[in-house]
């Protein structure tokens, strides 16, 4: 994931932490999977805006690199620094509007 943060010089990462694939049923849904629901519509619209959006489940990168303890985040990276939001991640107005003003 290094790669890529250093790669682009604007990136959005999604670190949304190990998720269980494995049960389609209606029960409770782990946070990342309520995470990637929220952010699946974003990732069409950071396409048509020349944003590029990645979705990771690597744990290590959001502990070693960034010191995140909790997951889901979303971190923008600019130039190789990240920035944490800090809004909520599961409100997809809430996010598209703050990637859209960090773009300017």
């Amino acid at each position: 994931m290094g790669d890529k943060t250093a790669y682009y010089s604007f990136i959005y990462v999604c670190l949304a932490g190990p998720c269980d694939d494995s049960d389609d049923s209606n029960e409770a849904k782990e946070p990342c999977e309520l995470l990637l629901e929220a952010l699946e519509s974003l990732d069409d619209e950071c396409d048509t805006a020349g944003i590029t959006l990645v979705t990771t489940e690597e744990t290590d990168f959001a502990e070693r690199s960034l010191g995140l303890k909790e997951l889901p985040a979303l971190v923008m990276f600019r130039n190789g620094d990240p920035l944490l939001f800090k809004g909520e991640l599961d409100d997809e107005d809430e996010v598209w509007n703050i990637i859209m003003m960090s773009k300017i």
